[in-house]
């Protein structure tokens, strides 16, 4: 019992790292004299428009946002 315990733990704490990582390699956008109201709007409908298109692999659905937002006049800022 207690080995099944910590295995399960060993893999609830690596699944947990994967979605810390990718939430950390997330981009924040700019858009010179954009309002906060612009960039609700843009990322919203970016979100849907990337749901509406059903991409299942998260890599591509992130890809997909990004390329709406570009579409949209917003640049891709990374803070490392």
């Amino acid at each position: 019992m207690r080995i099944c315990s910590i295995i399960v733990a060993i893999i609830l704490a690596t699944l947990c790292a994967g979605c810390l990582k990718f939430v950390a390699d997330k981009p924040t956008f700019t858009k010179p004299n954009s309002t906060k109201a612009e960039y609700d709007r843009d990322t919203y409908e970016c979100e849907r428009d990337t749901r509406q298109a059903q991409i299942v692999n998260i890599h591509e659905r992130q890809s997909f946002f990004n390329r709406c937002m570009i579409a949209r006049g917003w640049q891709i800022t990374r803070t490392d």
